[in-house]
C-alpha cells in the first residue's frame, strides 16, 4: 500500500499562501485560516485511509466553514 504524503515543510506552505494570495480579497488570516483547515481534513483523512476505514479518494471540501462577515 503507498501512503499518501502531505508536503509540511515550510517552503510548500509559503508557495501556496502566495498563491492563494494573489487574486484574494480577504486578508491574510483569512487564507491562513484555510490552510490550517485543510491540512486538518488531510491529516484526519490519511490517519483514517491508514487505519483503512478510509478510500484512496482524497476528501473534497463541500461547504465552507469559515465565514467572512
Amino acid at each position: 500500500m503507498r501512503v499518501p504524503i502531505i508536503p509540511r515543510d515550510r517552503a510548500f506552505k509559503k508557495r501556496l499562501r502566495d498563491e492563494l494570495m494573489k487574486d484574494n480579497p480577504y486578508a491574510a488570516h483569512w487564507v491562513d485560516a484555510v490552510i490550517g483547515k485543510a491540512y486538518s481534513i488531510m491529516k484526519g483523512w490519511r490517519k483514517r485511509y491508514l487505519r483503512g476505514k478510509a478510500g484512496k479518494i482524497r476528501p473534497r471540501v463541500r461547504r465552507s466553514s469559515l465565514n467572512a462577515r
